[in-house]
Parts: C-alpha cells; sequence; structure tokens
C-alpha cells in the first residue's frame, strides 16, 4: 500500500523504496543485489552502474557508480575497477573523479593511479580540525601491524589568534618507545629533541 518493493520480507517502516532482506541462501544472510554484465567482458567493458538523477523523461545522470573490467576476463581471472563520477556546476555529464583500480590503487583527480593514494591534477590534501583550541593538531601518521604508531608528522595550532603552527616530526625506538624528534617552530627556529628551540 505504500508503494514500496519488498523482497524477503512483509513489512518496512524506514524510508526506502526497495528492501531486500536475505538471499537465495536463506532468509537469515546478507541481501546481495548482483548487476551482471549479459557477456563476458573484455577491457574497459562496464560491468554495471549505478545512476544517480532526477524525474526528468530524458533520465538526466548527475552521478554515477560504474564497475568496469580492468583487463579481458579469462577462466579465474576477472580484473575490474570501480569508478566515481560527478558532474560539475554548468556542466551536463558526470566525469570521473576517483578511481579504485585492480591492484587496490586509489586515484583522485587521474584515472592511471600510480601508488596506493594517487592524488593527480595538481591536487591538494587537507586536514582539518573543527575546534580552534591551542596544542589542536593535524596529524600524518604511520602505523604496524599491530596499529601501534611507527612515526608521525604533525601540524601543532601555537596560538588562535592568525592560527600560527608549528610543525612536528615522531619516531618510535627500538624500545617501542614514540616520541618527538624534531620541530620547526611558526617562525622558522629548527630543534632536534626539543619542542622549544
Amino acid at each position: 500500500g505504500s508503494g514500496r518493493l519488498l523482497v524477503g520480507t512483509t513489512s518496512f517502516t524506514g524510508e526506502a523504496s526497495t528492501v531486500l532482506e536475505g538471499s537465495s541462501a536463506g532468509g537469515t544472510t546478507q541481501a546481495q543485489l548482483w548487476l551482471n554484465r549479459g557477456s563476458t567482458p573484455t577491457t574497459d567493458n562496464v560491468l554495471g552502474q549505478i545512476i544517480f538523477g532526477d524525474n526528468n523523461a530524458a533520465g538526466r545522470n548527475g552521478a554515477m557508480i560504474q564497475a568496469r573490467a580492468d583487463l579481458s576476463w579469462n577462466t579465474n581471472d576477472y580484473p575490474s575497477r570501480l569508478a566515481f563520477f560527478t558532474t560539475a556546476d554548468g556542466a551536463s555529464s558526470p566525469t570521473e573523479r576517483m578511481r579504485i583500480d585492480s591492484s587496490g590503487n586509489v586515484g583522485i583527480g587521474t584515472i592511471n593511479p600510480q601508488a596506493a593514494l594517487d592524488i593527480g591534477n595538481e591536487g591538494n590534501l587537507f586536514l582539518r580540525s573543527s575546534d580552534n583550541t591551542v596544542e589542536e593538531k593535524n596529524e600524518i601518521s604511520w602505523r604496524i601491524e599491530d596499529s601501534s604508531e611507527g612515526a608521525y608528522i604533525s601540524a601543532h595550532r601555537t596560538a588562535v589568534t592568525n592560527a600560527p603552527h608549528d610543525l612536528a616530526f615522531g619516531t618510535r625506538s627500538s624500545a617501542g618507545v614514540i616520541a618527538e624528534r624534531m620541530r620547526i617552530t611558526n617562525d622558522g627556529k629548527f630543534g632536534f629533541n626539543t619542542t622549544n628551540p
């Protein structure tokens, strides 16, 4: 009566048009949605896509998530990638903005990522904090398998007015102690094994 399509369940009160519950393996398992290509894919063939648009009869495409074959598929060899598209202001079709390729590399602003994270198109990485307190910091951290921190670079805010920041570098010793080893202050001083050069 609500106009919803329910699969695997007879009632639902959340705000959704389609609800899938369970799978052919049983009603207590997870729901699965398969998007299949109608033939064995070759390089760059679309496997399936989710399109986000409006109610225009022509089907205006505002954003899209797409799965493609990275290379031709063969027996037990199915290389694929995910691509994420958005449409710029003033444009009429989406452009690929991010890609996860078959090797697991993530590219933002590039369709050929060469590292685990590859930011192209002269991209910038911003680390933002939600507060303005002194000693608030943003950090890039390197961690080992047990999640212990191995090294870091962090920016420390040293005053509220004009937001001056120090840049600190820390490493982990052979005894397992992580500590700051070097600091560049907001007025250009260098300190080794001191936080107040």
